[in-house]
């Protein structure tokens, strides 16, 4: 564990050290800079969990191939979003806000239809306004 606490720690100088020189070249050099970053980290822990636990990246793979393609499914509107508009644009608000209600709407539509195992726990935080009806209020609660 001590390793995988070193590498994290790496992780974070390096992701520090490639935001502040992509800060000098633009906000793009910085995006690639966390997306290289975050991948390299990502590829150093898979590999000390395969050594510490003995878990293979393809059974890693398989617990979580639930989750990618839901992670696929909603990063689809903003890529569509970033085709059609592009980067640059007089008005910033717009497709983000397109955006981010499409990931938003496409990622619980792909809960739902994939059964993941998060959905359940999504629809309990829910109001189910007939339960609500059956409550009766304690009489302390009633007010003095």
């Amino acid at each position: 564990m001590r390793i995988l606490f070193a590498l994290q720690c790496v992780n974070g100088v390096l992701v520090a050290s490639l935001v502040t020189a992509g800060c000098f070249v633009g906000l793009r050099a910085v995006a690639i800079g966390v997306v290289v970053s975050g991948a390299l980290a990502a590829l150093l822990s898979l590999h000390r969990i395969h050594a510490t636990f003995g878990v293979s990246i393809l059974a890693l793979a398989k617990a979580m191939g639930g989750s990618l393609a839901v992670t696929a499914a909603a990063s689809l509107p903003p890529l569509i979003v970033l085709t059609i508009w592009g980067f640059d644009g007089p008005h910033p608000w717009a497709p983000t806000l397109a955006a981010g209600l499409g990931a938003a709407a496409v990622w619980t539509l792909a809960l739902w239809g994939s059964g993941h195992p998060l959905w359940p726990e999504l629809r309990r935080l829910t109001p189910n306004r007939r339960a609500g009806a059956d409550l009766k209020t304690e009489p302390s609660a009633r007010g003095a």
